[in-house]
């Protein structure tokens, strides 16, 4: 029994379905009072996308069990596939009656309420669901996507999730994980914008970093909206941020914004137009809908990278060809095909970067991690990913003589002595192959060595390229070299490729760092291993 289900498993998930069905019949022919043997079937007729024949499965496995949790479990997901939404929330409630603290019943509950219209009903599930299992980071991800538009910002909810978040900020900064407690105050500030502890504690990593201006930015964020803060706060307080406000407001007057007058916290930066797409699989290991959710949420990632914009289309994709038409068509630079694999303690993220202009692969990517935060390590680890494969680009803003400044600064991770090369506005292109940028040799104007680096701008000598200058105002910059540079903690989310595509600045964890350690230690696996597993 155990040899005829693995093999059969084993062929389904390879797509030879016609080697599965032999194995299942001769499996359901000598098994056929065994109720793992139909809960196998039913998952694998879930392969095959024949949820009909999966629902049947399903249904005789619990007849002859019971009390088979897995088989309940599955038929939920089975009947949420086939948009049986009060079915499976009744059979959620009857597993959660059994069960509260898998949370797995939790998320799919919400689910099915939310694809039913009950959206309130949904996130009142997801939040009684992470009271009891914090830990399911995945509810929390489908929880902030939904509530962080639809909710009024006085909704005192979202303080509530977005402490959260404050809370395992702190646990990073204690172990000097810097990127890490950076990450999760964003996330924390992303739910709930108003909240003072969050922000200053932001602040406060900003300023430690060298971004004053930034920093000055956060606290003047503060003041405004002290009013909407639920706890009252004290004369002394207010005093102490008012004062350092006014200090850095004069420590502050002569930056290179101020100098230029331009207004650098409104530049556009964008360069980059990232699409992620994602295929629809009748029905996952453990979360519903994972591959839709993972997409949404490598969006929503970069939603603090200045130099990018990235979308996430709500409706799966057929395949390869239907993104690539899809990207291409939009204009992106270029598109993500992402899957998420699942098992109850692991998972691996694969995505594939392709171009959108000529549609080659550009890069592959597989991210695996285990044990708690397993889900915001592969984002994270991600969006590092895509940032290393994008160059450095920004533009012109003014010129004055031989000296220009251009909209890339600290935060981009420039320094003194980067220097770009000068490319007429509008001939710049993404290489036919491989990272990095193509434009021809007579679109090159000049180059630009950086003099004094601000946090947003920075300014530079030109040097012309031939006898005419012909450097104007919005003429795009790319980075050609960089001096060495330790890179700053708590940025982690700008490109960081030169114009050929090679990496400039390390972003990665050191060697002897405990996350580079534990990578290296874990073996990435399957999912389809787990299920084998508990065959055995």
């Amino acid at each position: 029994k155990k040899a005829l289900l693995s093999l059969a498993l084993l062929c389904a998930y390879t797509n030879d379905h016609t080697a599965a069905n032999n194995y299942l019949r001769r499996a359901l022919n000598y098994y056929s009072s065994d109720p793992t043997v139909h809960y196998l079937s039913a998952l694998i007729a879930c392969m095959k996308t024949d949820l009909e024949n999966a629902e049947k499965q399903a249904r005789i496995a619990v007849e002859l069990n019971k009390n088979y949790a897995q088989g309940y479990s599955l038929l939920s997901q089975i009947l949420f596939y086939e948009k049986k939404y009060d079915e499976c929330s009744d059979l959620c409630d009857y597993l959660i009656s059994k069960n509260r603290t898998d949370s797995i019943n939790w998320y799919l509950k919400g689910l099915a309420q939310k694809n039913s219209g009950d959206v309130a009903g949904a996130v009142a599930t997801w939040s009684k669901g992470l009271e009891i299992s914090p830990q399911d980071e995945l509810m929390r991800m489908t929880l902030e996507l939904e509530v962080r538009d639809s909710l009024s910002l006085e909704d005192p909810r979202r303080k509530v999730w977005a402490n959260y978040h404050v809370n395992i900020a702190s646990q990073c900064a204690e172990r000097y994980d810097g990127t890490g407690a950076s990450y999760e105050y964003q996330r924390a500030l992303r739910i709930d914008p108003m909240n003072r502890e969050a922000r200053l504690a932001y602040a406060n990593m900003l300023e430690l970093n060298g971004m004053h201006e930034l920093y000055l930015e956060q606290l003047k964020f503060v003041q405004d909206f002290s009013s909407m803060n639920e706890k009252p706060v004290s004369k002394r307080e207010e005093t102490k941020l008012s004062d350092t406000i006014e200090a850095y407001d004069s420590l502050l007057s002569e930056t290179l914004a101020k100098k230029w007058d331009i207004q650098s916290f409104y530049l556009d930066k964008i360069r980059w137009n990232i699409a992620i797409f994602y295929e629809e699989r009748p029905v996952n290991f453990v979360h519903a809908q994972s591959d839709y959710l993972t997409a949404m949420a490598a969006s929503d990632i970069f939603s603090g990278v200045a130099q990018t914009s990235v979308n996430t289309q709500i409706t799966p994709v057929s395949g390869y060809g239907d993104a690539f038409r899809n990207a291409r068509s939009k204009g992106y630079d270029y598109f993500i095909i992402l899957s998420l694999e699942e098992g109850h303690d692991d998972l691996t993220l694969n995505a594939t970067m392709y171009s959108a202009r000529t549609g080659t692969e550009t890069e592959k990517f597989t991210f695996y991690a285990t044990g708690n935060n397993r889900y915001s390590t592969v984002l994270r680890r991600f969006r590092t990913a895509v940032l290393e494969n994008l160059p450095v680009r920004g533009k012109i803003i003014r010129r004055k003589a031989k000296s220009v400044l251009v909209d890339l600064g600290k935060s981009e991770h420039i320094t003194n002595g980067a220097v770009f090369q000068i490319v007429r506005k509008g001939r710049i292109i993404t290489a036919d192959t491989g990272t990095g940028l193509s434009y021809r040799d007579d679109d090159i104007l000049g180059t630009i060595e950086i003099t004094d680096c601000g946090e947003e701008v920075s300014e530079g000598i030109i040097s012309v390229n031939g006898f005419y200058d012909k450097i104007n105002d919005d003429d795009e910059v790319v980075l050609l070299s960089l001096p060495e540079l330790k890179t700053d903690a708590a940025i982690d989310t700008a490109p960081v490729a030169d114009a050929q595509g090679n990496v400039v600045v390390n972003q990665k964890p050191e060697a002897g760092t405990p996350l580079n350690t534990e990578i290296r230690k874990a073996v990435s696996h399957p999912a389809i291993l787990e299920l084998i597993q508990n065959i055995f």
